[in-house]
């Protein structure tokens, strides 16, 4: 018996090994210190040389963000963890930013009080006209100067910021122009811009968690994963110049997580070109609330397989949802708002060879529910569709298929054929039978139609929040 416990001692040992848990604390921190919870290290770099397979870092929130980004390269492969152990970062609520300052001589003079930076940011999220004009990204000593639409506008504290789309560029394209007031320089004032890529980005490593953790105002994506399985829990993206969250041929899964108020859109997942092919991405979003993202759709895919699970999509400009490029999307007891203006904006729309299927969603303020372009193929089970315009809209040889849903407008299929009525649709098409217009339909828990009551209570309380600023 006691060489048996022998025998065992040392696997117990390597197990408690395995677990080890390093603390991070940018403030109070010590990189000569063992980095245990009561003598963190300070760095995110330092912190990650200590880590192996299975290990947790562990991020003190400080008032002060953290600017190093978490990266899990190639270079660090041997921190992947194993199916059950993931190799875990916990923020613990931990805010990163891409704001930095820009020094004096990182700036030109180029005119009266102007001076000028080259941003790097290679997202196409500029509005029509070619001009920033979506969220603060200049700071002059804390606070956020306003944007102009072109150098000719600058005004004593304002800034301007173009792009120039196509393959042609020009010598203003990603020029940041500050104008200070008259007399002031880069030296006498504490300028801070987006700068960096990400904050964390997951591309060399399986089985690895990220948890808890906020990202904001970087000039690419909060988040980004090229890899396999890759988890996220708690996070938030706001205010980053792309995406608040990008897959690129990854293998993801996100949880109670939030992305807002980005230039380039809350969700954008990609496949990518592999040996000759695509490599696609297979993500799933649970508990997730995507909304008010600037210039893009909140969600899109592009050769990707996707599913939302119990997810909140609220957008203001574009569509709720794309699918595009192959991609296989599924919705499950979901809600899709409209912050725009009444009748504008889809809800969902499918092009290429793209499909979506979507069950027990409730979309609502839509000018159009589902648009399908080319041979995209949609599928609409138990959905409820309050205060919508069109239902479908089709332009090109795609495919819908309707069953048991309950919606508010009449207006029911347009182009290439014009079915008015839902009635007119059912007739022509043999389908949608159990389908139904209720004028007098609300936002509730239907038990035939539309998302539960859960989701619905938590839209409820989620809104209220946001409309008091939280």
């Amino acid at each position: 018996m006691k060489s048996f416990a022998l025998l065992l001692f040392p696997l117990f040992l390597a197990g408690s090994l395995a677990a080890k848990e390093v603390y991070v604390d940018n403030a109070n921190g010590n990189d000569n210190a063992p980095g245990t919870k009561t003598s963190p290290v300070r760095t995110i770099r330092h912190a990650m040389e200590l880590l192996a397979s299975g290990d947790t870092l562990h991020l003190t929130p400080n008032p002060q963000p953290y600017t190093e980004p978490i990266h899990f390269s190639g270079r660090n492969r041997h921190l992947a963890g194993k199916p059950g152990r993931p190799t875990i970062v916990d923020g613990h609520g931990a805010r990163f930013s891409g704001l930095r300052h820009r020094t004096a001589s990182e700036w030109t003079k180029t005119g009266r009080d102007i001076y000028t930076l080259q941003l790097n940011n290679n997202a196409w999220v500029m509005d029509r006209q070619g001009y920033w004009s979506g969220f603060p990204i200049v700071f002059a000593d804390g606070k956020p100067l306003p944007w102009k639409k072109s150098k000719s506008e600058l005004v004593p504290n304002s800034y301007v910021l173009t792009k120039v789309f196509g393959a042609k560029k020009t010598p203003e394209h990603n020029k940041l122009h500050v104008r200070l007031e008259p007399g002031k320089t880069p030296a006498d004032v504490k300028l801070e811009t987006p700068h960096g890529d990400y904050a964390v980005c997951v591309e060399g490593a399986d089985n690895v968690t990220i948890r808890n953790i906020k990202a904001e105002y970087y000039p690419g994506d909060g988040f980004d994963s090229a890899w396999r399985k890759v988890v996220f829990e708690g996070v938030e993206g706001r205010r980053n110049m792309d995406q608040g969250i990008s897959a690129h041929a990854s293998e993801l899964v996100v949880r109670n997580s939030r992305f807002h108020g980005n230039a380039g859109g809350g969700i954008v997942d990609v496949g990518m070109p592999s040996d000759g092919k695509t490599r696609r991405s297979n993500v799933r979003y649970i508990d997730c609330i995507i909304e008010d993202d600037v210039f893009r759709n909140d969600v899109q895919f592009y050769h990707t397989d996707a599913i939302l699970e119990n997810c909140i999509i609220r957008v203001r400009h574009g569509n709720a949802l794309t699918a595009e490029k192959e991609s296989k999307v599924v919705l499950k007891n979901c809600v899709l708002v409209n912050l725009g203006t009444a009748g504008t904006n889809t809800a969902v729309l499918v092009s290429g060879t793209a499909s979506v299927s979507m069950e027990r969603c409730t979309a609502i303020g839509f000018g159009t529910v589902f648009a399908i372009h080319e041979k995209g193929s949609i599928t609409s089970r138990n959905n409820l569709f309050l205060n919508c315009g069109t239902i479908i809209s089709s332009f090109g040889a795609g495919n819908y298929t309707g069953r048991a849903n309950r919606q508010t407008s009449q207006l029911y299929f347009y182009r290439p054929v014009h079915y008015r009525t839902l009635a007119d649709f059912r007739k022509a098409k043999a389908q949608d039978a159990d389908s139904m217009y209720d004028p007098s339909a609300v936002l509730k828990a239907y038990p035939d139609a539309g998302a539960d009551s859960n989701l619905l209570e938590r839209l409820k309380r989620h809104t209220t929040a946001s409309s008091q600023g939280k």
